[in-house]
């Protein structure tokens, strides 16, 4: 397992006493950043923080083709099946897969496979964004 890395600010004063004053200029935009990987290591990264779009779909086999608008104006650069289950909360045991084009604002997803006909399935997609 990887050790938790110690992130700290750099401040003027860490620099020495002769650090020039423009110096803070550098650092502000600098420590944002390691704010920002603070933030990420104490465990506020999660799908919303990414390029990427989750879609929960109820689904009865055989599969319909599905329009679901894009939450972002970013072209689309893969789609896939993150989970699918049963309407007992049972995964698919069977490989799957599905076929999808983007169109406009909206991704088609054109058919999933490896369902078997007339059950009900939960299926969460995720779109990932370029």
């Amino acid at each position: 397992m990887l050790r938790k890395p110690d992130f700290r600010f750099v401040q003027k004063n860490d620099l020495g006493e002769d650090a020039p004053m423009w110096i803070q200029t550098i650092l502000d935009p600098f420590n944002q950043m390691i704010q920002f990987l603070i933030s990420a290591f104490n465990g506020n990264i999660s799908v919303q923080n990414l390029s990427v779009q989750t879609i929960k779909l109820p689904v009865t086999a055989p599969f319909v083709e599905t329009r679901v608008a894009k939450e972002k104006t970013d072209s689309v650069y893969n789609v896939q099946i993150a989970q699918i289950l049963d309407t007992n909360g049972q995964p698919l045991t069977v490989q799957s897969g599905l076929s999808w084009y983007e169109n406009g604002n909206s991704v088609v997803i054109t058919n999933i496979f490896g369902l078997t006909a007339s059950v009900a399935y939960n299926v969460t997609i995720m779109v990932q964004y370029q």
